[in-house]
This record gives structure tokens, sequence and C-alpha cells, in this order.
């Protein structure tokens, strides 16, 4: 289950970063398609069946994996994390200084495990996470409206 105070469990991905992705997945069809001795997807289908579904295999995975890498990358890149700001809206993080000012605020699965188990609000332990002059001063040179 997905929860909002939970560590980045999903990812905002701007327009350009997204054509990256999709820039990405075509390169890597584009190689396969090279690999497999289809120059076109006209020639694509003038092969028998087995060498059709092969390359159709190749393609998929090669588009696959280029996918996995780009937001593997996006991700480590701990650009676009999102979290919740003082005032309970869904923002994203700009620069990896925001990610990490927020680390140790987010809340591990453990933690809602924890939580659910004793009766814990989870607003309550992200809140608290907050506090701490070290920790606010973290948020403000990051420029982060933090509860």
């Amino acid at each position: 289950m997905l929860y909002a105070f939970a560590a980045p469990q999903w990812v905002h991905i701007s327009d350009s970063q997204r054509l990256s992705l999709v820039q990405k997945m075509q390169i890597a069809i584009q190689n396969k398609m090279k690999e497999n001795k289809a120059p076109s997807v006209g020639e694509l289908y003038k092969f028998d069946n087995a060498t059709f579904a092969s390359c159709k295999l190749a393609m998929l995975s090669g588009a696959e994996e280029a996918l996995d890498n780009g937001i593997r990358e996006l991700y480590e890149s701990k650009v676009g994390l999102c979290y919740m700001d003082a005032r309970g809206m869904w923002q994203a993080t700009t620069t990896k200084q925001q990610a990490e000012a927020l680390e140790g605020v987010w809340l591990t699965d453990e933690d809602v495990k924890t939580a659910k188990d004793t009766g814990m609000d989870l607003k309550v332990i992200y809140e608290s996470r907050c506090k701490g002059q070290d920790r606010r001063d973290k948020f403000k040179a990051a420029k982060l409206n933090m509860p």
C-alpha cells in the first residue's frame, strides 16, 4: 500500500525527462532491429514467423531494459521525488539537496508497519521528524517549506 508520508514511492517526471526515456527506448529498439538484420519495420514483416518472433522479443526486451535503466537513473538523481510540504500539498524535489534534506524524514515500510501495529498516526511521525534546528536549517538551505 502507498502512504503519503512514506519513503519516496512516486517520482514526478517532467516532459523533457519523459521524452528522454522515449528516445532511449527508441534507440534500444533500433539497435535490436539492426542486430537482427531488420533495417526497417517493413523488412521486419518480411521475416518468417520464428525470426519475426525472435526479433520482436529482442526489441521488447531492449526497450524494457532501456526504460528500467532510465527510470533508475532518474530515481538515483533524487530529482522528482515526492513529499508532503507544510500545507499538506504534494511536491516534488527539484534538486539533490532537497532530497538529501528529506532523508530521515520519509517513513520506511518498517516505520509504516510499526505505526500500524501500535496505532500511531503517520502524519504525527512525519511531522516529528521535521523538528529540530539542524533539520530546519537543512530545509531552509534546500528551500523546502516543511511542517
